[in-house]
């Protein structure tokens, strides 16, 4: 299986278009109060001015501290790069390797217990706890660590989640009446949760236009468009940080001021764990042959293919196969049995979502 060592620009987040039906909703989008993003950045982190070195190439993940700092997964420098409240670069932890606070593949940040962070590496396929300052405090191998995939699949649905806590049954119940709306699978569903706990749907047209939900009860709660180009990389309760990247593939951290409604200030529902879904090891088999037909096209064209349609694929089952993105380096697909919603999603070269390993499928 091919592995890429340079960073990823195309610019693919791990949350991308996803399913809205409006035919379970008692208002259209349109109808939905709006939630509003101040046009300019309040902090950007302009990539055209770092130190040299430092240079930002292939951010998947950042994360603002409870302080305002900055606490960037710097993948193509193989570091955690740390920026003040105003994105003046302040110092980066890390280098290539494998020793502690050493990196090899994509680095991803999430809100650890107490005030620490809980950095995940996807080269060395470990779970390392920093303190604030960037100090590591103890490191476990994902494969024997209790913490659970921070990216998700269950029943065509896709979801990023910002901290380390099971999925609440809430938003499981959403996704599931998401479904309910599209039971032939015509959509991937693709959402994340934010820092207070409400669920962001993106809609299908994959113009980075979102539908928040703050509970079960059926209904959304607003609707939000975020700046074309821009990747999400966290949603706090008054500001949304993603990556840009400019014509010459240069990236750049940017915050923007989030104004919510007076209802959406609140914590969302409680987050009652619950199971994320049926298992079927039929499907992995299933995927194994996409994976298969993906190596096949990359030895005709030198590249990977982010269209179902090229690829040679007969599935025994009923098996509906959505490709993220596919390019030179890299390819990511979901696959969704129409029968009973079993998922696998599987993620081949860099950067793969956190807690995917290159090219194992990861099914629920």
């Amino acid at each position: 299986m091919r592995r890429s060592a340079t960073a990823w620009q195309a610019g693919v987040a791990i949350v991308l278009g996803v399913l809205f039906s409006c035919a379970e909703q008692p208002a259209k989008p349109e109808l939905l109060t709006t939630w509003t993003i101040a046009a300019e950045p309040a902090v950007r982190v302009d990539g055209n001015r770092l130190p040299g070195g430092h240079e930002l190439a292939g951010v998947v993940s950042a994360r603002r501290l409870a302080d305002r700092r900055l606490v960037v997964g710097n993948s193509g420098g193989y570091e955690l790069a740390m920026f003040d409240s105003a994105g003046v670069f302040l110092r980066a932890v890390g280098r290539k390797g494998s020793g502690p606070a050493d990196f090899l593949g994509t680095i991803h940040v999430f809100a650890g217990s107490a005030d620490s962070l809980a950095v995940y590496d996807g080269g060395n396929q470990r779970w390392s706890i920093l303190t604030p300052e960037l100090m590591v405090g103890r490191s476990v191998l994902a494969t024997d660590s209790h913490l659970p995939h921070p990216v998700w699949v269950r029943r065509g649905a896709l979801v990023s989640q910002p901290d380390l806590q099971d999925p609440p049954g809430w938003v499981l119940r959403v996704l599931d009446t998401l479904r309910a709306a599209d039971p032939t699978v015509s959509n991937l569903i693709e959402a994340r949760l934010d820092d207070i706990g409400a669920l962001w749907v993106r809609r299908p047209d994959r113009s980075n236009g979102w539908i928040v939900y703050l509970d079960d009860r059926g209904s959304a709660s607003a609707r939000v468009d975020l700046p074309t180009g821009f990747d999400v990389l966290q949603i706090g309760a008054d500001f949304v940080m993603g990556r840009t990247i400019d014509s010459l593939g240069v990236e750049s951290i940017a915050l923007h001021r989030l104004r919510r409604s007076d209802s959406g200030l609140g914590r969302a529902a409680a987050a009652t764990p619950a199971s994320l879904a049926v298992r079927d090891p039929g499907l992995q088999a299933e995927l194994s042959q996409v994976l298969q037909a993906q190596e096949i096209f990359y030895s005709q064209t030198g590249r990977y293919t982010s269209a179902p349609d090229s690829l040679q694929v007969a599935f025994k089952s009923p098996t509906r196969l959505f490709l993220l993105y596919g390019d030179q380096r890299h390819w990511a697909g979901v696959a969704v049995r129409r029968d009973t919603y079993a998922t696998c999603g599987v993620s081949v070269g860099f950067p793969a979502p956190a807690g995917w390993e290159d090219g194992t499928p990861l099914c629920r």
